[in-house]
């Protein structure tokens, strides 16, 4: 090996440790560990298929860490326009979709892996597949690995990038978490965000399929926690749909705290009282019923 030339192993074969395993290569011989089969799996299902890489409004109060000062010192790092940069350099550029959403050009999640995984040969990353990490232990300058194989491995450093225990269907669990703690590092216990709410009240299911632009809440105490604007699903169980999956952390947080907290639905966010009353007062008129009712009348009879 040449002289000065680092052995680096990246655990983890998601969208952090493969950008990772990326930026560490060139004077380095780089190593992804990945668990699974396959690179990428969180990578395919996100978006909707689509993989929505980052977003024209980024900014350190989009996300939910306890000092907001290490993710301003990150963004200032690399924020928007070094992200996309860093796509456009391995041949992957970005397209905008609703809501200043940024997506790969293919609008395809699969594109995103396959092109990862055409730079990381090219760069001469080892990819080392279907290879659980068991234990990370420090021997003076050296990092001695051992997979749930009981293949063992000597790096001079390690990026732990094994992702969060979130969808566990993709593969996630709290491997991650377990490698951190066992090296004195604090992990705060993980709780489910980002996903669909449950609302026991019957009346909601009846709605069941029914796509709308709402704003949704979290009230306690008659105080808005958390607020969306946006489509929501309504479903058999309750809510799904971005809008209410952003209030979902919030919801959950403080539902583990053993608070009540209320989910609020605002079906016309966008209308003010006066003009939603307009709205009312016509179709609650006689004409107004009389256009609602009547189409309705005229399709009994076609079925007759």
């Amino acid at each position: 090996m040449a002289s000065g030339l680092r052995k680096i192993a990246v655990i983890g074969g998601g969208a952090s440790g493969l950008t990772a395993a990326l930026f560490a290569s060139g004077k380095n011989s780089v190593t992804v560990f990945e668990k699974q089969k396959k690179l990428g799996r969180k990578i395919l299902v996100s978006g909707n298929g689509r993989c929505n890489i980052t977003n024209q409004n980024i900014s350190p109060d989009k996300y939910h860490c306890g000092n907001i000062r290490f993710i301003e010192s990150v963004l200032k790092k690399f924020g928007l326009k070094e992200t996309i940069s860093f796509f456009e350099s391995i041949g992957l550029p970005l397209v905008e979709g609703k809501n200043g959403k940024l997506y790969p050009a293919s609008l395809q999640s699969s594109t995103v892996v396959k092109v990862f995984g055409y730079e990381l040969s090219r760069r001469n990353v080892s990819v080392e597949l279907h290879r659980k990490i068991e234990s990370i232990i420090q021997q003076d300058e050296v990092f001695k690995i051992e997979t749930a194989g009981r293949e063992k491995y000597d790096f001079d450093a390690v990026v732990l990038s094994a992702g969060s225990n979130a969808f566990t269907a993709a593969g996630a669990s709290l491997s991650g978490y377990e490698l951190a703690a066992s090296f004195g590092h604090t992990v705060i216990e993980p709780f489910p965000a980002i996903l669909p709410i449950n609302i026991a009240n019957k009346n909601i299911h009846k709605l069941e399929g029914i796509k709308w632009d709402c704003e949704c809440r979290v009230v306690l105490d008659g105080e808005v926690k958390a607020s969306s604007i946006g489509e929501v699903l309504f479903t058999s169980y309750g809510l799904s749909g971005p809008a209410a999956l952003d209030i979902s952390r919030e919801l959950n947080r403080n539902l583990l705290q053993g608070k009540s907290p209320v989910v609020e639905i605002d079906l016309f966010p966008y209308d003010s009282v006066d003009s939603l009353n307009s709205k009312l007062d016509i179709v609650l008129s006689d004409k107004g019923k009389k256009n609602f009712i009547q189409p309705l009348i005229n399709n009994e009879r076609k079925d007759a």
